[in-house]
């Protein structure tokens, strides 16, 4: 083919395959295309059929192929098995476990299954749709609830564990639960013994290549129980929340998730698959690090909330707390802040730092977060969540 220029030519001119292959000629976007094709699995090229034969709208196509992409393919290769062969309450199953994806998204992704099973149906692979008479999504409010993982949940589950199972494995949920985490988990990664401070309960987290610091403030109960893990690993004891750690000594440049090499640090595959067999272990729901997250910023926020009602520079302070961003995108401020409010049916107010306000409104903004009982009303959004602090 000749290596003719395209002047003008737009993806939506093009076979949809979920991705804008076009290049700057005709052979480098049909090579493109090429190796999008052959990157896919059987799962993927069976979505695509589905939304090519169903769907002229290139905006359509690409709002379900990315709903489907995001939230539900992962669980075809998991399991092997393609959305069409899946019961009803496995796909709900599926949509209701991505706790973070807005309600929007979920009733997107169920469409998406009704429509590419009724699309099999047509075509004869399956017998009939099992999906359209289950039960609806859950709302997300239930579901963020059910995935706030208090200080005693998590210890709970590490006093469980069985003689000969991996300590090391539980450690990732501590970290997390402390907000140690980062792109890719990062921050406890790369973490070593030394980048704690046991007598100021900090945590000194940076980058890969170490050319970013930050001192993160966590709970005593969190490198306690590290290190009482530790102990119980080197010791080969079982965990104990009253066990002594007082003369236990660790090597500062070991690191606290022992990749099981040394000087090695974890492979984010192997963390993956450390979480992985927890929740096998304990026979639980697998807990994300999305999901600890939350817990934290939930913490964080209501132990504010305690001292007075919250404002939107609180939202803010507790997303920058665990980034090395300086300017925290709007959209994470607002997805945080609406959580908070829907769960703790609870107002965030306006920041009381604004320098447009004059003097008499800022003085109105400072006693409407102060005014009446604060803690008594903290008290009830606590027992609301069921969720100690």
């Amino acid at each position: 083919m000749p290596n003719i220029i395209i002047d003008g030519l737009k993806i939506e001119d093009l076979e949809f395959i979920g991705e804008n292959y076009v290049r700057k000629t005709i052979l480098q976007t049909e090579k493109r295309k090429e190796e999008v094709l052959d990157s896919y699995d059987e799962f993927q090229i069976r979505k695509l059929n589905f939304l090519n034969e169903r769907y002229d709208n290139y905006n359509t196509k690409i709002t379900y192929w990315n709903i489907y992409a995001n939230m539900l393919h992962y669980h075809e290769k998991n399991t092997n098995t393609d959305l069409m062969n899946m019961e009803g309450t496995e796909i709900e199953n599926l949509i209701n476990a991505c706790t973070y994806a807005l309600v929007s998204a979920k009733k997107t992704a169920r469409t998406f299954c009704i429509k590419y099973k009724n699309w099999a149906v047509d075509k004869g692979y399956i017998m009939i749709n099992t999906l359209t008479n289950t039960s609806k999504i859950q709302e997300e409010k239930t579901l963020l609830k059910n995935r706030l993982y208090s200080k005693d949940t998590i210890l709970n589950i590490i006093e469980k564990a069985q003689e000969r199972f991996n300590l090391n494995f539980i450690k990732p949920l501590v970290l997390g639960r402390m907000g140690i985490i980062g792109k890719q988990a990062i921050y406890m990664r790369s973490l070593k013994w030394k980048d704690i401070d046991i007598e100021k309960c900090e945590i000194t987290i940076h980058n890969e290549d170490e050319t970013k610091f930050k001192i993160i403030k966590v709970d005593k109960w969190a490198i306690d129980t590290l290190l009482k893990i530790q102990k119980c690993i080197d010791s080969d004891m079982g965990f104990k929340r009253d066990m002594n750690i007082d003369t236990f000594i660790i090597e500062g440049e070991q690191y606290v998730l022992d990749s099981g090499f040394e000087g090695e640090m974890l492979k984010y595959n192997s963390l993956n698959n450390w979480m992985r067999n927890t929740a096998t272990e304990f026979e639980i729901t697998r807990i994300s690090f999305a999901e600890l997250l939350f817990s934290r910023q939930m913490e964080l926020l209501l132990r504010r909330r305690k001292q007075r009602r919250l404002t939107n520079d609180d939202i803010q302070d507790v997303l920058t707390e665990y980034t090395f961003e300086e300017d925290i995108s709007l959209a994470k401020v607002t997805i945080l802040k609406r959580r908070y409010r829907d769960l703790a049916e609870d107002e965030v107010f306006r920041s009381i730092n604004n320098d447009k306000d004059n003097k008499t409104t800022l003085k109105i903004r400072k006693e409407r977060i102060t005014m009446g009982n604060v803690e008594e009303e903290y008290e009830k959004i606590v027992e609301k969540l069921d969720f100690k602090i």
